[in-house]
């Protein structure tokens, strides 16, 4: 587990990431997720998700969200 905050410190020079920083404090986070032999995040390929929520924007707008995004994963209704 990492401080949100921490991290955040850590890769902004100012109020703007810094590329340099960023590849120096997340690469280490990275290669200590994947492990020797995990190759779900093999070569740096991975995925960032979106958490928007559907009540953001009405039908059309938040069809047009969704469309921007390779997967798209429906609400979990509490039962």
């Amino acid at each position: 587990m990492f401080d949100a905050d921490d991290v955040l410190n850590r890769l902004m020079v100012g109020n703007r990431p810094d590329a340099e920083r960023f590849e120096d404090t997340i690469n280490p986070i990275v290669d200590k997720a994947a492990g020797s032999r995990n190759e779900l995040i093999a070569g740096r390929k991975c995925s960032l998700l979106c958490g928007y929520s559907s009540s953001v924007c009405p039908d059309e707008g938040f069809n047009a969200i969704c469309d921007r995004h390779s997967h798209v994963v429906p609400a979990h209704t509490a039962e």
